[in-house]
């Protein structure tokens, strides 16, 4: 397990796809230190790609975009309140500026986790981003982990658009966790969500969003943790009953892989099998140390 606090180069590309054609993608390059309290800041530039949908409409038309971020965390402290935040900017060929900013903040003691995520950014497609179109959420999470490996979540994601859109997501998960052998377990867990909005664009254009939505189904994750070299995987499927698609698929893949005592890999893959959702994403993150360990 990569245990360093010296200065590092940190690359992170990401996309967001509607089913495998592409939404988005994004590439940042970062260089990271640590103060003496050992917070962390990185200072990056960051190349971004929101594509068109393939409408005849005027403003549906690819931007690409160039920017910079800079994004602080404060020291991870235990039965205390952790934070952290962004804030960016990105030009586009049309020299249009575009920026973004997010806040977190969380807390953990015993058995319980709870965090809060606000973000500003504009919304994910190309037309959006020529309509100027902006989107700001807020992510409320509860974690409650129960004698017996049992867990509970609760999850509240808000959405309100620019443009007069609003929609809210309440999601809940229990679950259950079987150890087998040392470093593997199996997850399986049952999620319910539901969606309320003022508008509905299910077609997904200029962005996605729904008057009202239910959903609930059934899933298992496997996890390998080594506690020696560090390496994680995490892999679940899920299906689901949906009043929006009438069924759907999830499937979801976590790795983190400590290379060398200086050099890790941390990919993640998200993907549905709904049509104008924009959720599938694929992200791929590489970290190198510098300076002696």
């Amino acid at each position: 397990m990569i245990k360093n606090e010296n200065d590092f180069i940190e690359t992170t590309s990401v996309l967001v796809a509607d089913r495998l054609e592409p939404t988005t993608l994004g590439n940042k390059v970062v260089y990271g230190f640590r103060d003496r309290s050992l917070n962390t800041h990185k200072v990056g530039v960051t190349q971004f790609n929101a594509y068109h949908l393939k409408t005849n409409h005027p403003e549906d038309i690819n931007h690409y975009l160039y920017g910079a971020e800079y994004s602080f965390k404060r020291k991870e402290r235990e039965s205390k309140i952790n934070y952290s935040g962004s804030l960016g900017a990105q030009i586009d060929q049309k020299n249009d500026v575009f920026v973004m900013a997010s806040a977190n903040v969380s807390y953990a003691k015993d058995s319980l986790y709870s965090s809060a995520q606000l973000l500003v950014q504009p919304a994910i497609t190309g037309p959006a981003y020529s309509l100027n179109i902006y989107q700001t959420q807020l992510n409320i999470y509860e974690e409650l982990t129960l004698k017996k490996n049992y867990t509970g979540i609760a999850n509240l994601e808000t959405n309100y658009y620019s443009d007069g859109v609003l929609d809210a997501t309440l999601t809940g998960k229990f679950s259950k966790s079987f150890l087998w052998q040392k470093d593997h377990s199996f997850t399986p867990y049952s999620e319910i969500s539901g969606t309320l909005g003022n508008t509905n664009r299910e077609d997904g254009y200029p962005y996605w969003s729904t008057k009202e939505r239910l959903f609930g189904g059934l899933g298992l994750t496997y996890t390998l943790k080594n506690e020696t070299t560090g390496i994680e995987l995490n892999l679940d499927a899920s299906a689901f009953i949906d009043t929006y698609s009438d069924s759907f698929q999830r499937y979801i893949g976590n790795l983190k892989l400590p290379v060398t005592s200086r050099f890790s890999i941390n990919a993640n893959a998200e993907f549905y099998t709904l049509e104008n959702f924009y959720s599938n994403n694929f992200n791929l993150g590489l970290k190198y140390y510098l300076g002696k360990n």
